[in-house]
């Protein structure tokens, strides 16, 4: 079991790892608080290394006030749209990704009402665009990151990209399982996972001729 001295530890290390992007792309503006009072958090995607917001390492800070009575898996869900700066191509155009995400976070707990996992099931659509020429791609993500807080282990299942160019087809994407550990190192791994090796910035700017 975790000590409660390492959920600080865990929860950085999952306000960084959590959802889809980087935490250093954060979109203004916080996601309103569900019924069950968690605060608000502002939105970041893909902490894949990736959403939206840092959801879910504010969930995990939460969990370490819920009550010991609370045994049945509790469910949170947050919306978030928006625009965001991707990352600036060889070309020297800066991509832009215009999005909309949907995450619903279940916590489980063992009989003395201790969290003991958490999912996050993410929904997430994602358009990005050459401002320069005006040529776009879609970024769509369907998939389930799960943290097991009695080890640490976390990571994703699903699809995570999949960008496909008119004509030629997907040139790259993530799919499959990772899991890494309290660390952030990859300790499993099965399906392709370009943009896990490749970067997400360099491969959409070479999707897009820039």
């Amino acid at each position: 079991m975790i000590l409660a001295s390492r959920i600080p530890q865990l929860t950085d290390q999952l306000r960084a790892n959590a959802l889809r992007r980087p935490a250093r792309r954060v979109v203004p503006g916080p996601i309103p608080p569900t019924a069950g009072g968690s605060p608000p958090v502002h939105a970041s995607r893909r902490a894949r290394r990736l959403g939206a917001a840092l959801v879910t390492g504010v969930a995990l800070l939460a969990l370490a006030v819920r009550p010991a009575s609370a045994r049945e898996p509790t469910i949170e869900t947050f919306h978030d749209a928006g625009t965001f700066t991707l990352g600036t191509c060889p070309s020297g155009a800066t991509l832009v990704e215009t999005y909309t995400e949907d995450l619903r976070i279940i916590t489980f707990y063992d009989q003395a009402g201790t969290p003991i996992r958490v999912q996050v099931h993410l929904d997430y659509e994602g358009v990005v665009t050459n401002p320069t020429t005006g040529r776009s791609v879609k970024d769509p993500g369907h998939a389930t990151r799960f943290f097991d807080l009695t080890t640490g282990a976390h990571g994703p299942v699903g699809l995570y990209y999949s960008t496909v160019v008119p004509g030629v087809g997907v040139v790259f994407h993530d799919v499959g399982r990772l899991v890494r550990d309290p660390d952030n190192n990859v300790i499993f791994e099965a399906g392709p996972h370009d943009v896990l090796h490749g970067g997400d910035v360099a491969l959409f700017c070479a999707a897009l001729g820039a």
